[in-house]
């Protein structure tokens, strides 16, 4: 009964991220952690400009940045059991030419559920998952950087518990060209992301598999005329779970006029999910940087989302 009524909790948690996660234990490690990307229809894995270790840790690697730093939030439509948030926090540090660390956090919450128990007494439960998250990436030949990342995380529903380690691993190539005469900026890669050992809640109960994935996509960028220039991102993230397989296709455009004001919208395809629809803004002054993201849903069972980041580099 007890791992019955946990089955229950977790489902009722991921329901409102479930045109993302499809119950998938740990959805933290699936929510949008850039808003840039949320309104490019989720793409990732291309010319990333914020939350580096959660996207493509070789993007950072390949920019003229020293430091990295940033917090967005996903926030989800307010339903019975409350509404469910994501944070996160990313930084990234280029110690020398070729090397690079970063560290982050997520933490997803803000749903209360009762405790169906016999006696009644109006108890809620609260849960919660988060992970801490570090990276190092490094360049193999000159376009092209390898990186690993790791996260030890935790998910808690009540007084079950469970948490463990994952690992991800990935490469990108980055290269300068002429696009019809224009200067444009090729980017693409490949991670495997989020394996590790399944989990259990208790001794006794079911083990959960992570949502473990693998990733690829790319982004072409190229200069127009006068600070004026356009980016097209494509990727394609396929979850390997057993019980809970998943293909995302995501694709996106980006406006950009003198790399201060952006426009993006994009289209993200969910084989077992909803589809959204995706569209956002961004600015960026001097350091500091600002993008908004919205996500609407094409089905009754798909939620819509905002992605809000903040962020500074140097």
């Amino acid at each position: 009964m007890k791992n019955k009524i946990l089955i229950l909790f977790i489902v009722m948690f991921a329901m409102p991220g479930i045109s993302q996660a499809q119950g998938r234990i740990m959805n933290a490690m699936e929510g949008q952690t850039s808003a840039r990307n949320a309104g490019m229809g989720n793409a990732m894995m291309g010319n990333s400009s914020e939350m580096f270790l959660y996207d493509n840790l070789a993007a950072f690697s390949f920019s003229n940045r020293k430091f990295d730093a940033g917090v967005s939030t996903e926030i989800y439509p307010n339903s019975e059991v409350g509404r469910l948030r994501q944070y996160n926090l990313s930084s990234a540090y280029k110690f020398s030419g070729d090397r690079a660390v970063m560290a982050g956090f997520r933490y997803l919450g803000g749903t209360s559920i009762p405790a169906f128990n016999r006696n009644d007494d109006g108890r809620m439960i609260k849960p919660y998952e988060w992970t801490i998250d570090v990276g190092y990436s490094f360049f193999v030949i000159k376009n092209v950087v390898a990186y690993v990342s790791s996260s030890f995380f935790k998910s808690s529903v009540g007084n079950c518990n469970a948490h463990g380690v994952a690992f991800s691993a990935g490469m990108a190539y980055n290269k300068d060209l002429k696009l019809f005469k224009k200067k444009s900026l090729l980017n693409v890669g490949v991670r495997l992301m989020d394996v590790g050992k399944s989990v259990k809640f208790s001794e006794k109960g079911l083990s959960y598999d992570l949502p473990t994935s693998v990733v690829m996509g790319g982004e072409l960028e190229t200069e127009l005329c006068n600070g004026h220039s356009l980016a097209y991102a494509l990727s394609g993230r396929y979850f390997t779970t057993k019980e809970a397989h998943e293909l995302l296709i995501g694709t996106g455009a980006e406006y950009s006029f003198k790399k201060m004001l952006f426009a993006r919208v994009g289209y993200q395809y969910c084989r077992e999910a909803a589809d959204q629809l995706t569209m956002g803004i961004g600015a960026k002054y001097k350091r500091f940087k600002l993008n908004i993201a919205y996500g609407h849903a094409f089905s009754d069972y798909g939620v819509d989302r905002m992605t809000v980041s903040l962020g500074v580099e140097f």
